[in-house]
């Protein structure tokens, strides 16, 4: 309880109890949008491709959660504190992005999550900003081995990054791409991986051995392993007030939902 708000929970766990201290002592309840129109992934859809049970995670911390149709606004609304393209199967048309720009030079924050072979447009955006989205699908044989499938990377190395802070169990990620910060940066953007796939895994180019399901490590065309399939960049677009935005990007949408 405070001088205005009053929280109360059922149960005296720890994630009951940060939520209420959150909910009573954040003096304004910012919102996150997800985008959709592109084939992104539903927020009332409570199935295992829905995105039902992150919309509830995330009003625990005291968040609203909204669509956004940029198509028809062709704005970011003032009060987001965060911006999720979760799964764009189709492109972006131009003045998407454009808004998209404008939102990050106010210093918006952009989650994108981007499945392999799906919207082109959205890897073109990402690499505007230092990160690369592969051609290809992380397979990984280590996951085989914990009962999953070759094209299911496990993930045990995660670097320093307050996004990464505290993690030190497995994560899998079902039907993954490489994202790796580029080696030339643009002007006024730093990046880094924020994880990687097992030591026993490689990123598969080749679409044809996908298809056959007789996939093996080509050296002059697959990355070898570890993998980098997730990233983060930030972007200081050098204009008053100084305000730097952020960009992550994840190789898969499957974890979140």
């Amino acid at each position: 309880e405070t001088s205005d708000k009053q929280e109360k929970i059922a149960a005296a766990t720890e994630e009951a109890m940060t939520n209420a201290l959150i909910k009573v002592t954040r003096k304004e309840q910012k919102t996150v949008y997800f985008l959709k129109g592109h084939g992104e992934r539903a927020l009332d859809d409570a199935g295992e491709q829905g995105f039902s049970l992150l919309k509830q995670a995330i009003e625990k911390q005291n968040y609203a959660v909204k669509e956004l149709a940029l198509a028809q606004q062709q704005f970011v609304p003032q009060d987001a504190a965060l911006v999720i393209i979760g799964g764009a199967q189709k492109d972006l048309f131009p003045p998407e992005f454009e808004a998209l720009r404008v939102y990050m030079k106010r210093g918006g924050d952009l989650f994108l999550l981007a499945e392999p072979d799906q919207a082109p447009s959205v890897a073109a955006f990402a690499g505007e900003f230092g990160l690369t989205l592969g051609e290809n699908i992380v397979i990984d044989r280590m996951s085989r081995m914990l009962g999953g499938g070759y094209d299911m990377p496990v993930v045990l190395q995660y670097q320093r990054h307050p996004i990464t802070e505290g993690f030190n169990m497995m994560t899998f990620f079902p039907l993954a791409r490489s994202v790796d910060a580029a080696k030339q940066l643009p002007p006024g953007v730093s990046a880094q991986p924020l994880l990687f796939s097992s030591p026993d895994s490689w990123a598969e180019s080749s679409k044809d051995e996908l298809r056959q399901g007789a996939v093996k490590f080509d050296e002059s065309s697959d990355m070898r392993g570890p993998v980098p399939i997730a990233a983060v960049a930030t972007i200081d677009f050098a204009i008053e007030p100084k305000k730097s935005a952020k960009l992550v990007v994840f190789g898969d949408v499957d974890f979140a939902s």
